[in-house]
């Protein structure tokens, strides 16, 4: 650009103002970047707004009209607004010699033509855009659109169609390109070449839902319930492509001509087909048809339905309990409600429990009174995690039961109530504090000062646990952190012990290998001759295990008792050992003696 620039102005300094301009205009042409392309396209405004000042100041000055003068101020002054007019033209063509395949830039450029010239220029641009542009490049499917759409925007539907079949030509498997052809063909008011068309994209885009959905609408709104129609849907399901708003709206469809079991098949295969979550519109929108449908004349199909519905789901949705208690409630007995409700309780996410629970007991109330909200209440107090209610659950419900309690006049009752669930309620914490005013305001108006007293230290002793329990987390933390930046240092040290203890074991071992835990034995010399005093002097191993046998071995040859020739000694068994046996053998050993 900047030479360019310079050649220009040598031109001008020079007065060779015709090769200025031109190199101006082959510099606009020819730069790449939008960089240089402001530094010439200012350049060469400023180049022209100069002669025409300088025109402008000698025709004042000379105070004569010159014809030759006028005309290149004219040609001049539609040279530069020339020049301004077609500014964004001149920097998306740089734009377009950065990058030839920007799908963008030829879209917009094309505009640019059509609103500044012509639409024949944008028609060109087009007619150059598909032949230059990749057709592997992401949106070139638009260019063809964009080229169809301007012979529709200028009312030529032929044309529009002619650039259409080129372009499914060209892109045979792009579903965008089907789905603009056939939108254009309904725009026109051809019906039946749309459904034509949509037929044709139907099998060359086997896998496009959109595509299979556009030709089910038209399907449906030119002939109605049909085997085309059910062979559309058919299709869909067939290859996998249908999603839960598909079956829903197949199965409404069949509903409107009054072909329910069908209907029903096809919630039942929709259901089948995907799983929870997916599959809950499904399912609940087959439920709800199907009661209201049979309501109570088929009740153990409906509850078969139900179970599966809910076994689907992991028995953790909260809406599938409600629903089939309602069923129960409106077509079959009160202890099932009852049974469905605990079961839903127990079974569904944390965060439905306490909704689940408030239904159960109006349910409760309703069918047997106070008794069995009693029950319920204290079920759900006392449970645990996973099947009872959270901390905080569990802190409502006992406010909810001592409600409940005070409204009986069991003032007793209610206050146990309320001392069971202060041990979830933290005083610092919001919902805490509104626990505890509520027990105040209890005690205010139905106690006296002992049980007053009884709250206040009961809330001391819980305010106290939490700020211990906090502190303890707080000095685990800490302690964590502490021992991940010693944990370097730590490992240095323990190497350094650890090579210190191998040292000293080596040393003690002298030349003979140590095998760890071996004792060595050793040998006591009796013989004076040969060992001398080495030989007398007891050699103790403090690893040794001093065990006091006895040789029960009586009978050994070369053994005496009291002494032998190896200095061992035998001593004599105690009589108690061996009992009636000993008496038994010495008696044998005597003869009998008789007396005659």
């Amino acid at each position: 650009g900047r030479l360019y620039v310079a050649l220009a102005d040598y031109y001008i300094r020079r007065s060779h103002f015709a090769l200025a301009r031109d190199t101006y205009a082959e510099a606009l042409g020819r730069v790449a970047s939008v960089r240089d392309f402001s530094l010439v396209f200012d350049a060469y405004a400023q180049f022209l707004e100069s002669l025409i000042s300088a025109l402008l100041a000698r025709d004042g000055g000379e105070g004569q009209d010159d014809p030759g003068a006028a005309e290149d101020l004219d040609l001049l002054m539609e040279v530069l607004e020339s020049l301004v007019h077609r500014r964004p033209l001149l920097l998306n063509a740089c734009l377009l010699r950065q990058n030839v395949n920007s799908v963008h830039e030829w879209l917009k450029r094309a505009k640019l033509a059509e609103e500044l010239e012509s639409p024949e220029s944008a028609a060109r641009v087009f007619a150059e855009a598909v032949k230059t542009v990749k057709t592997s490049t992401s949106g070139y499917h638009r260019l063809w659109v964009g080229f169809a759409l301007l012979y529709e925007s200028n009312s030529a539907a032929e044309d529009c169609g002619r650039i259409f079949e080129r372009a499914v030509v060209a892109l045979p498997s792009c579903d965008a390109l089907w789905l603009a052809y056939a939108e254009a063909e309904i725009r026109a008011g051809r019906h039946a070449e749309a459904l034509a068309v949509l037929r044709r994209a139907a099998s060359s885009c086997p896998k496009s839902l959109s595509v299979h959905a556009l030709l089910a609408d038209l399907t449906e709104s030119l002939s109605g319930l049909g085997d085309d129609l059910r062979g559309v849907y058919a299709a869909m399901i067939d290859r996998k492509i249908a999603t839960p708003q598909t079956f829903l709206n197949y199965a409404a469809i069949l509903e409107e001509h009054r072909y329910f079991e069908d209907a029903f098949r096809v919630y039942e295969t929709g259901c089948h087909a995907f799983r929870p979550p997916h599959a809950s519109p499904i399912w609940r929108t087959y439920l709800a048809k199907f009661v209201g449908r049979y309501a109570g004349k088929k009740v153990e199909r409906a509850r078969d339905l139900f179970r599966s519905a809910i076994a689907e789901h992991d028995h953790r949705d909260a809406g599938l309990y409600e629903q089939y208690a309602s069923f129960e409630e409106a077509h079959g007995l009160a202890k099932n409600v009852m049974a469905i409700y605990d079961a839903g309780v127990r079974s569904c996410g944390p965060g439905d429990k306490l909704a689940l629970l408030e239904s159960w007991v109006s349910k409760a109330k309703a069918f047997y009174g106070v008794s069995r909200m009693r029950q319920i209440y204290q079920a759900a107090v006392e449970g645990e995690p996973p099947e009872g209610l959270r901390d905080a659950d569990v802190r409502d419900v006992c406010l909810r039961y001592a409600r409940l309690e005070r409204g009986l006049g069991e003032v007793d009752r209610a206050r146990a109530i309320l001392r069971h669930g202060s041990q979830l309620a933290n005083p610092k914490d919001p919902s805490g504090r509104a626990y505890w005013d509520e027990w105040n305001k209890f005690e205010v108006d139905h106690g006296n000062e002992d049980t007053f007293r009884e709250m206040l230290r009961i809330k001391r002793s819980v305010l106290a646990f939490y700020s211990q329990a906090n502190q303890h987390a707080t000095t685990a933390a800490a302690a964590a952190a502490a021992t991940g930046e010693r944990g370097g240092a730590a490992a240095d040290e323990m190497a350094a012990l650890e090579a210190e203890v191998e040292g000293q074991n080596g040393a003690a071992a002298g030349d003979q290998a140590r095998i760890p835990g071996f004792v060595k034995a050793e040998t006591i010399n009796n013989n004076p001759d040969e060992g001398g005093a080495a030989g007398t002097e007891e050699q103790n191993n403090p690893e040794d295990i001093d065990l006091d046998l006895d040789d029960d071995d009586g009978g050994d040859a070369g053994v005496e008792e009291g002494g032998g020739e190896e200095g061992v000694r035998q001593k004599a068994i105690p009589e108690g050992v061996f009992g009636s046996l000993k008496r038994k053998e010495g008696a044998s050993d005597e003869k009998p003696t008789f007396v005659g």
